[in-house]
């Protein structure tokens, strides 16, 4: 594999492992942190509750799987964008909630993922444009 071939490929795939990193750092926290832990850093526990929290964990380990899985199956996947999409709402609500609770010093974290995540909707939305093209084309000429 070519140097130029290697970096495209990374540049494909970062945006979506670091998305899915943060992600798993995050519902690993909400997960098995002890609530006292989970109190004193996440602001919204007091309001929501530990089995509210813990639900946001899980959900965010099953969305950074989503960005992972089709990764690791080489095989190209709506899941993927799915799973992006449903994690930009997610933030882009959030960076909203910390606006309006005036949580600027949370907001750039928030603002990253959603870059991140955009990132990945957009790449992954090429690379299923690609595949379609490909399926086109081996459709109009097949082998016998």
């Amino acid at each position: 594999m070519g140097v130029r071939k290697f970096l495209k490929a990374v540049g494909a795939y970062m945006p979506r492992l670091l998305a899915a990193l943060a992600f798993i750092a995050m519902g690993y926290y909400k997960l098995f942190e002890p609530p006292e832990v989970i109190a004193a850093n996440v602001i919204w526990f007091n309001r929501a509750g530990i089995e509210l929290v813990r639900t946001v964990g899980v959900i965010e380990l099953l969305c950074a799987a989503s960005l992972l899985l089709p990764l690791s199956s080489r095989v190209i996947s709506s899941l993927t964008a799915l799973g992006a999409s449903v994690l930009v709402a997610d933030q882009s609500l959030l960076a909203l909630i910390q606006l309006r609770r005036g949580l600027e010093a949370n907001l750039a974290q928030t603002l990253f993922l959603i870059v991140l995540l955009l990132m990945t909707l957009l790449i992954c939305r090429h690379r299923l444009a690609e595949f379609r093209q490909l399926e086109e084309a081996l459709q109009d000429h097949p082998t016998d």
